[in-house]
């Protein structure tokens, strides 16, 4: 992983995964940190594209919290980037490649997540979105240009 290749929204909520661990006792660092720290960065952009999406945010917000409270709690030690996290920050750097970008945006790292601890109702839209997002296509109506805004 190259973090020089990562925007400064990016590294932001990267760094921001240990202390998420932290303030939830996990010693491991995995996705629903990540994904925990693109919905809470300041003037997040991946919180508008699921609100855009139909999704209720704060529900949604509330499953990733549920899914943290029930990872493993260590006092002390020192915090450690999981597999699965690992696996989602070289892919992210595949998602921006892939589509011909130069740099690891969160939109990246938010396609990079494969966390499946969702409802069915939940997770099957968003991951629906997510593939959308991916190709660049419209969905509801929204571009991914038009969130920014």
């Amino acid at each position: 992983m190259n973090i020089q290749k990562f925007t400064q929204k990016s590294i932001e909520a990267v760094n921001r995964c240990e202390k998420v661990a932290m303030d939830y006792g996990n010693q491991e660092i995995e996705q629903e940190h990540l994904l925990y720290a693109l919905m809470t960065i300041d003037d997040s952009l991946i919180a508008r594209l699921v609100e855009k999406m139909g999704i209720d945010t704060a529900s949604f917000l509330n499953r990733i919290e549920q899914a943290l409270s029930k990872r493993t709690k260590v006092q002390g030690g020192n915090p450690y980037i999981g597999s699965d996290l690992n696996k989602a920050l070289l892919s992210a750097e595949d998602e921006a490649r892939a589509l011909g970008d130069e740099y690891v945006s969160v939109e990246h790292l938010f396609m990079a997540v494969r966390v499946e601890f969702y409802s069915p109702i939940t997770y099957r839209p968003l991951m629906h979105a997510v593939r959308n997002i991916t190709a660049n296509i419209q969905y509801c109506g929204l571009r991914i240009d038009s969130a920014r805004v």
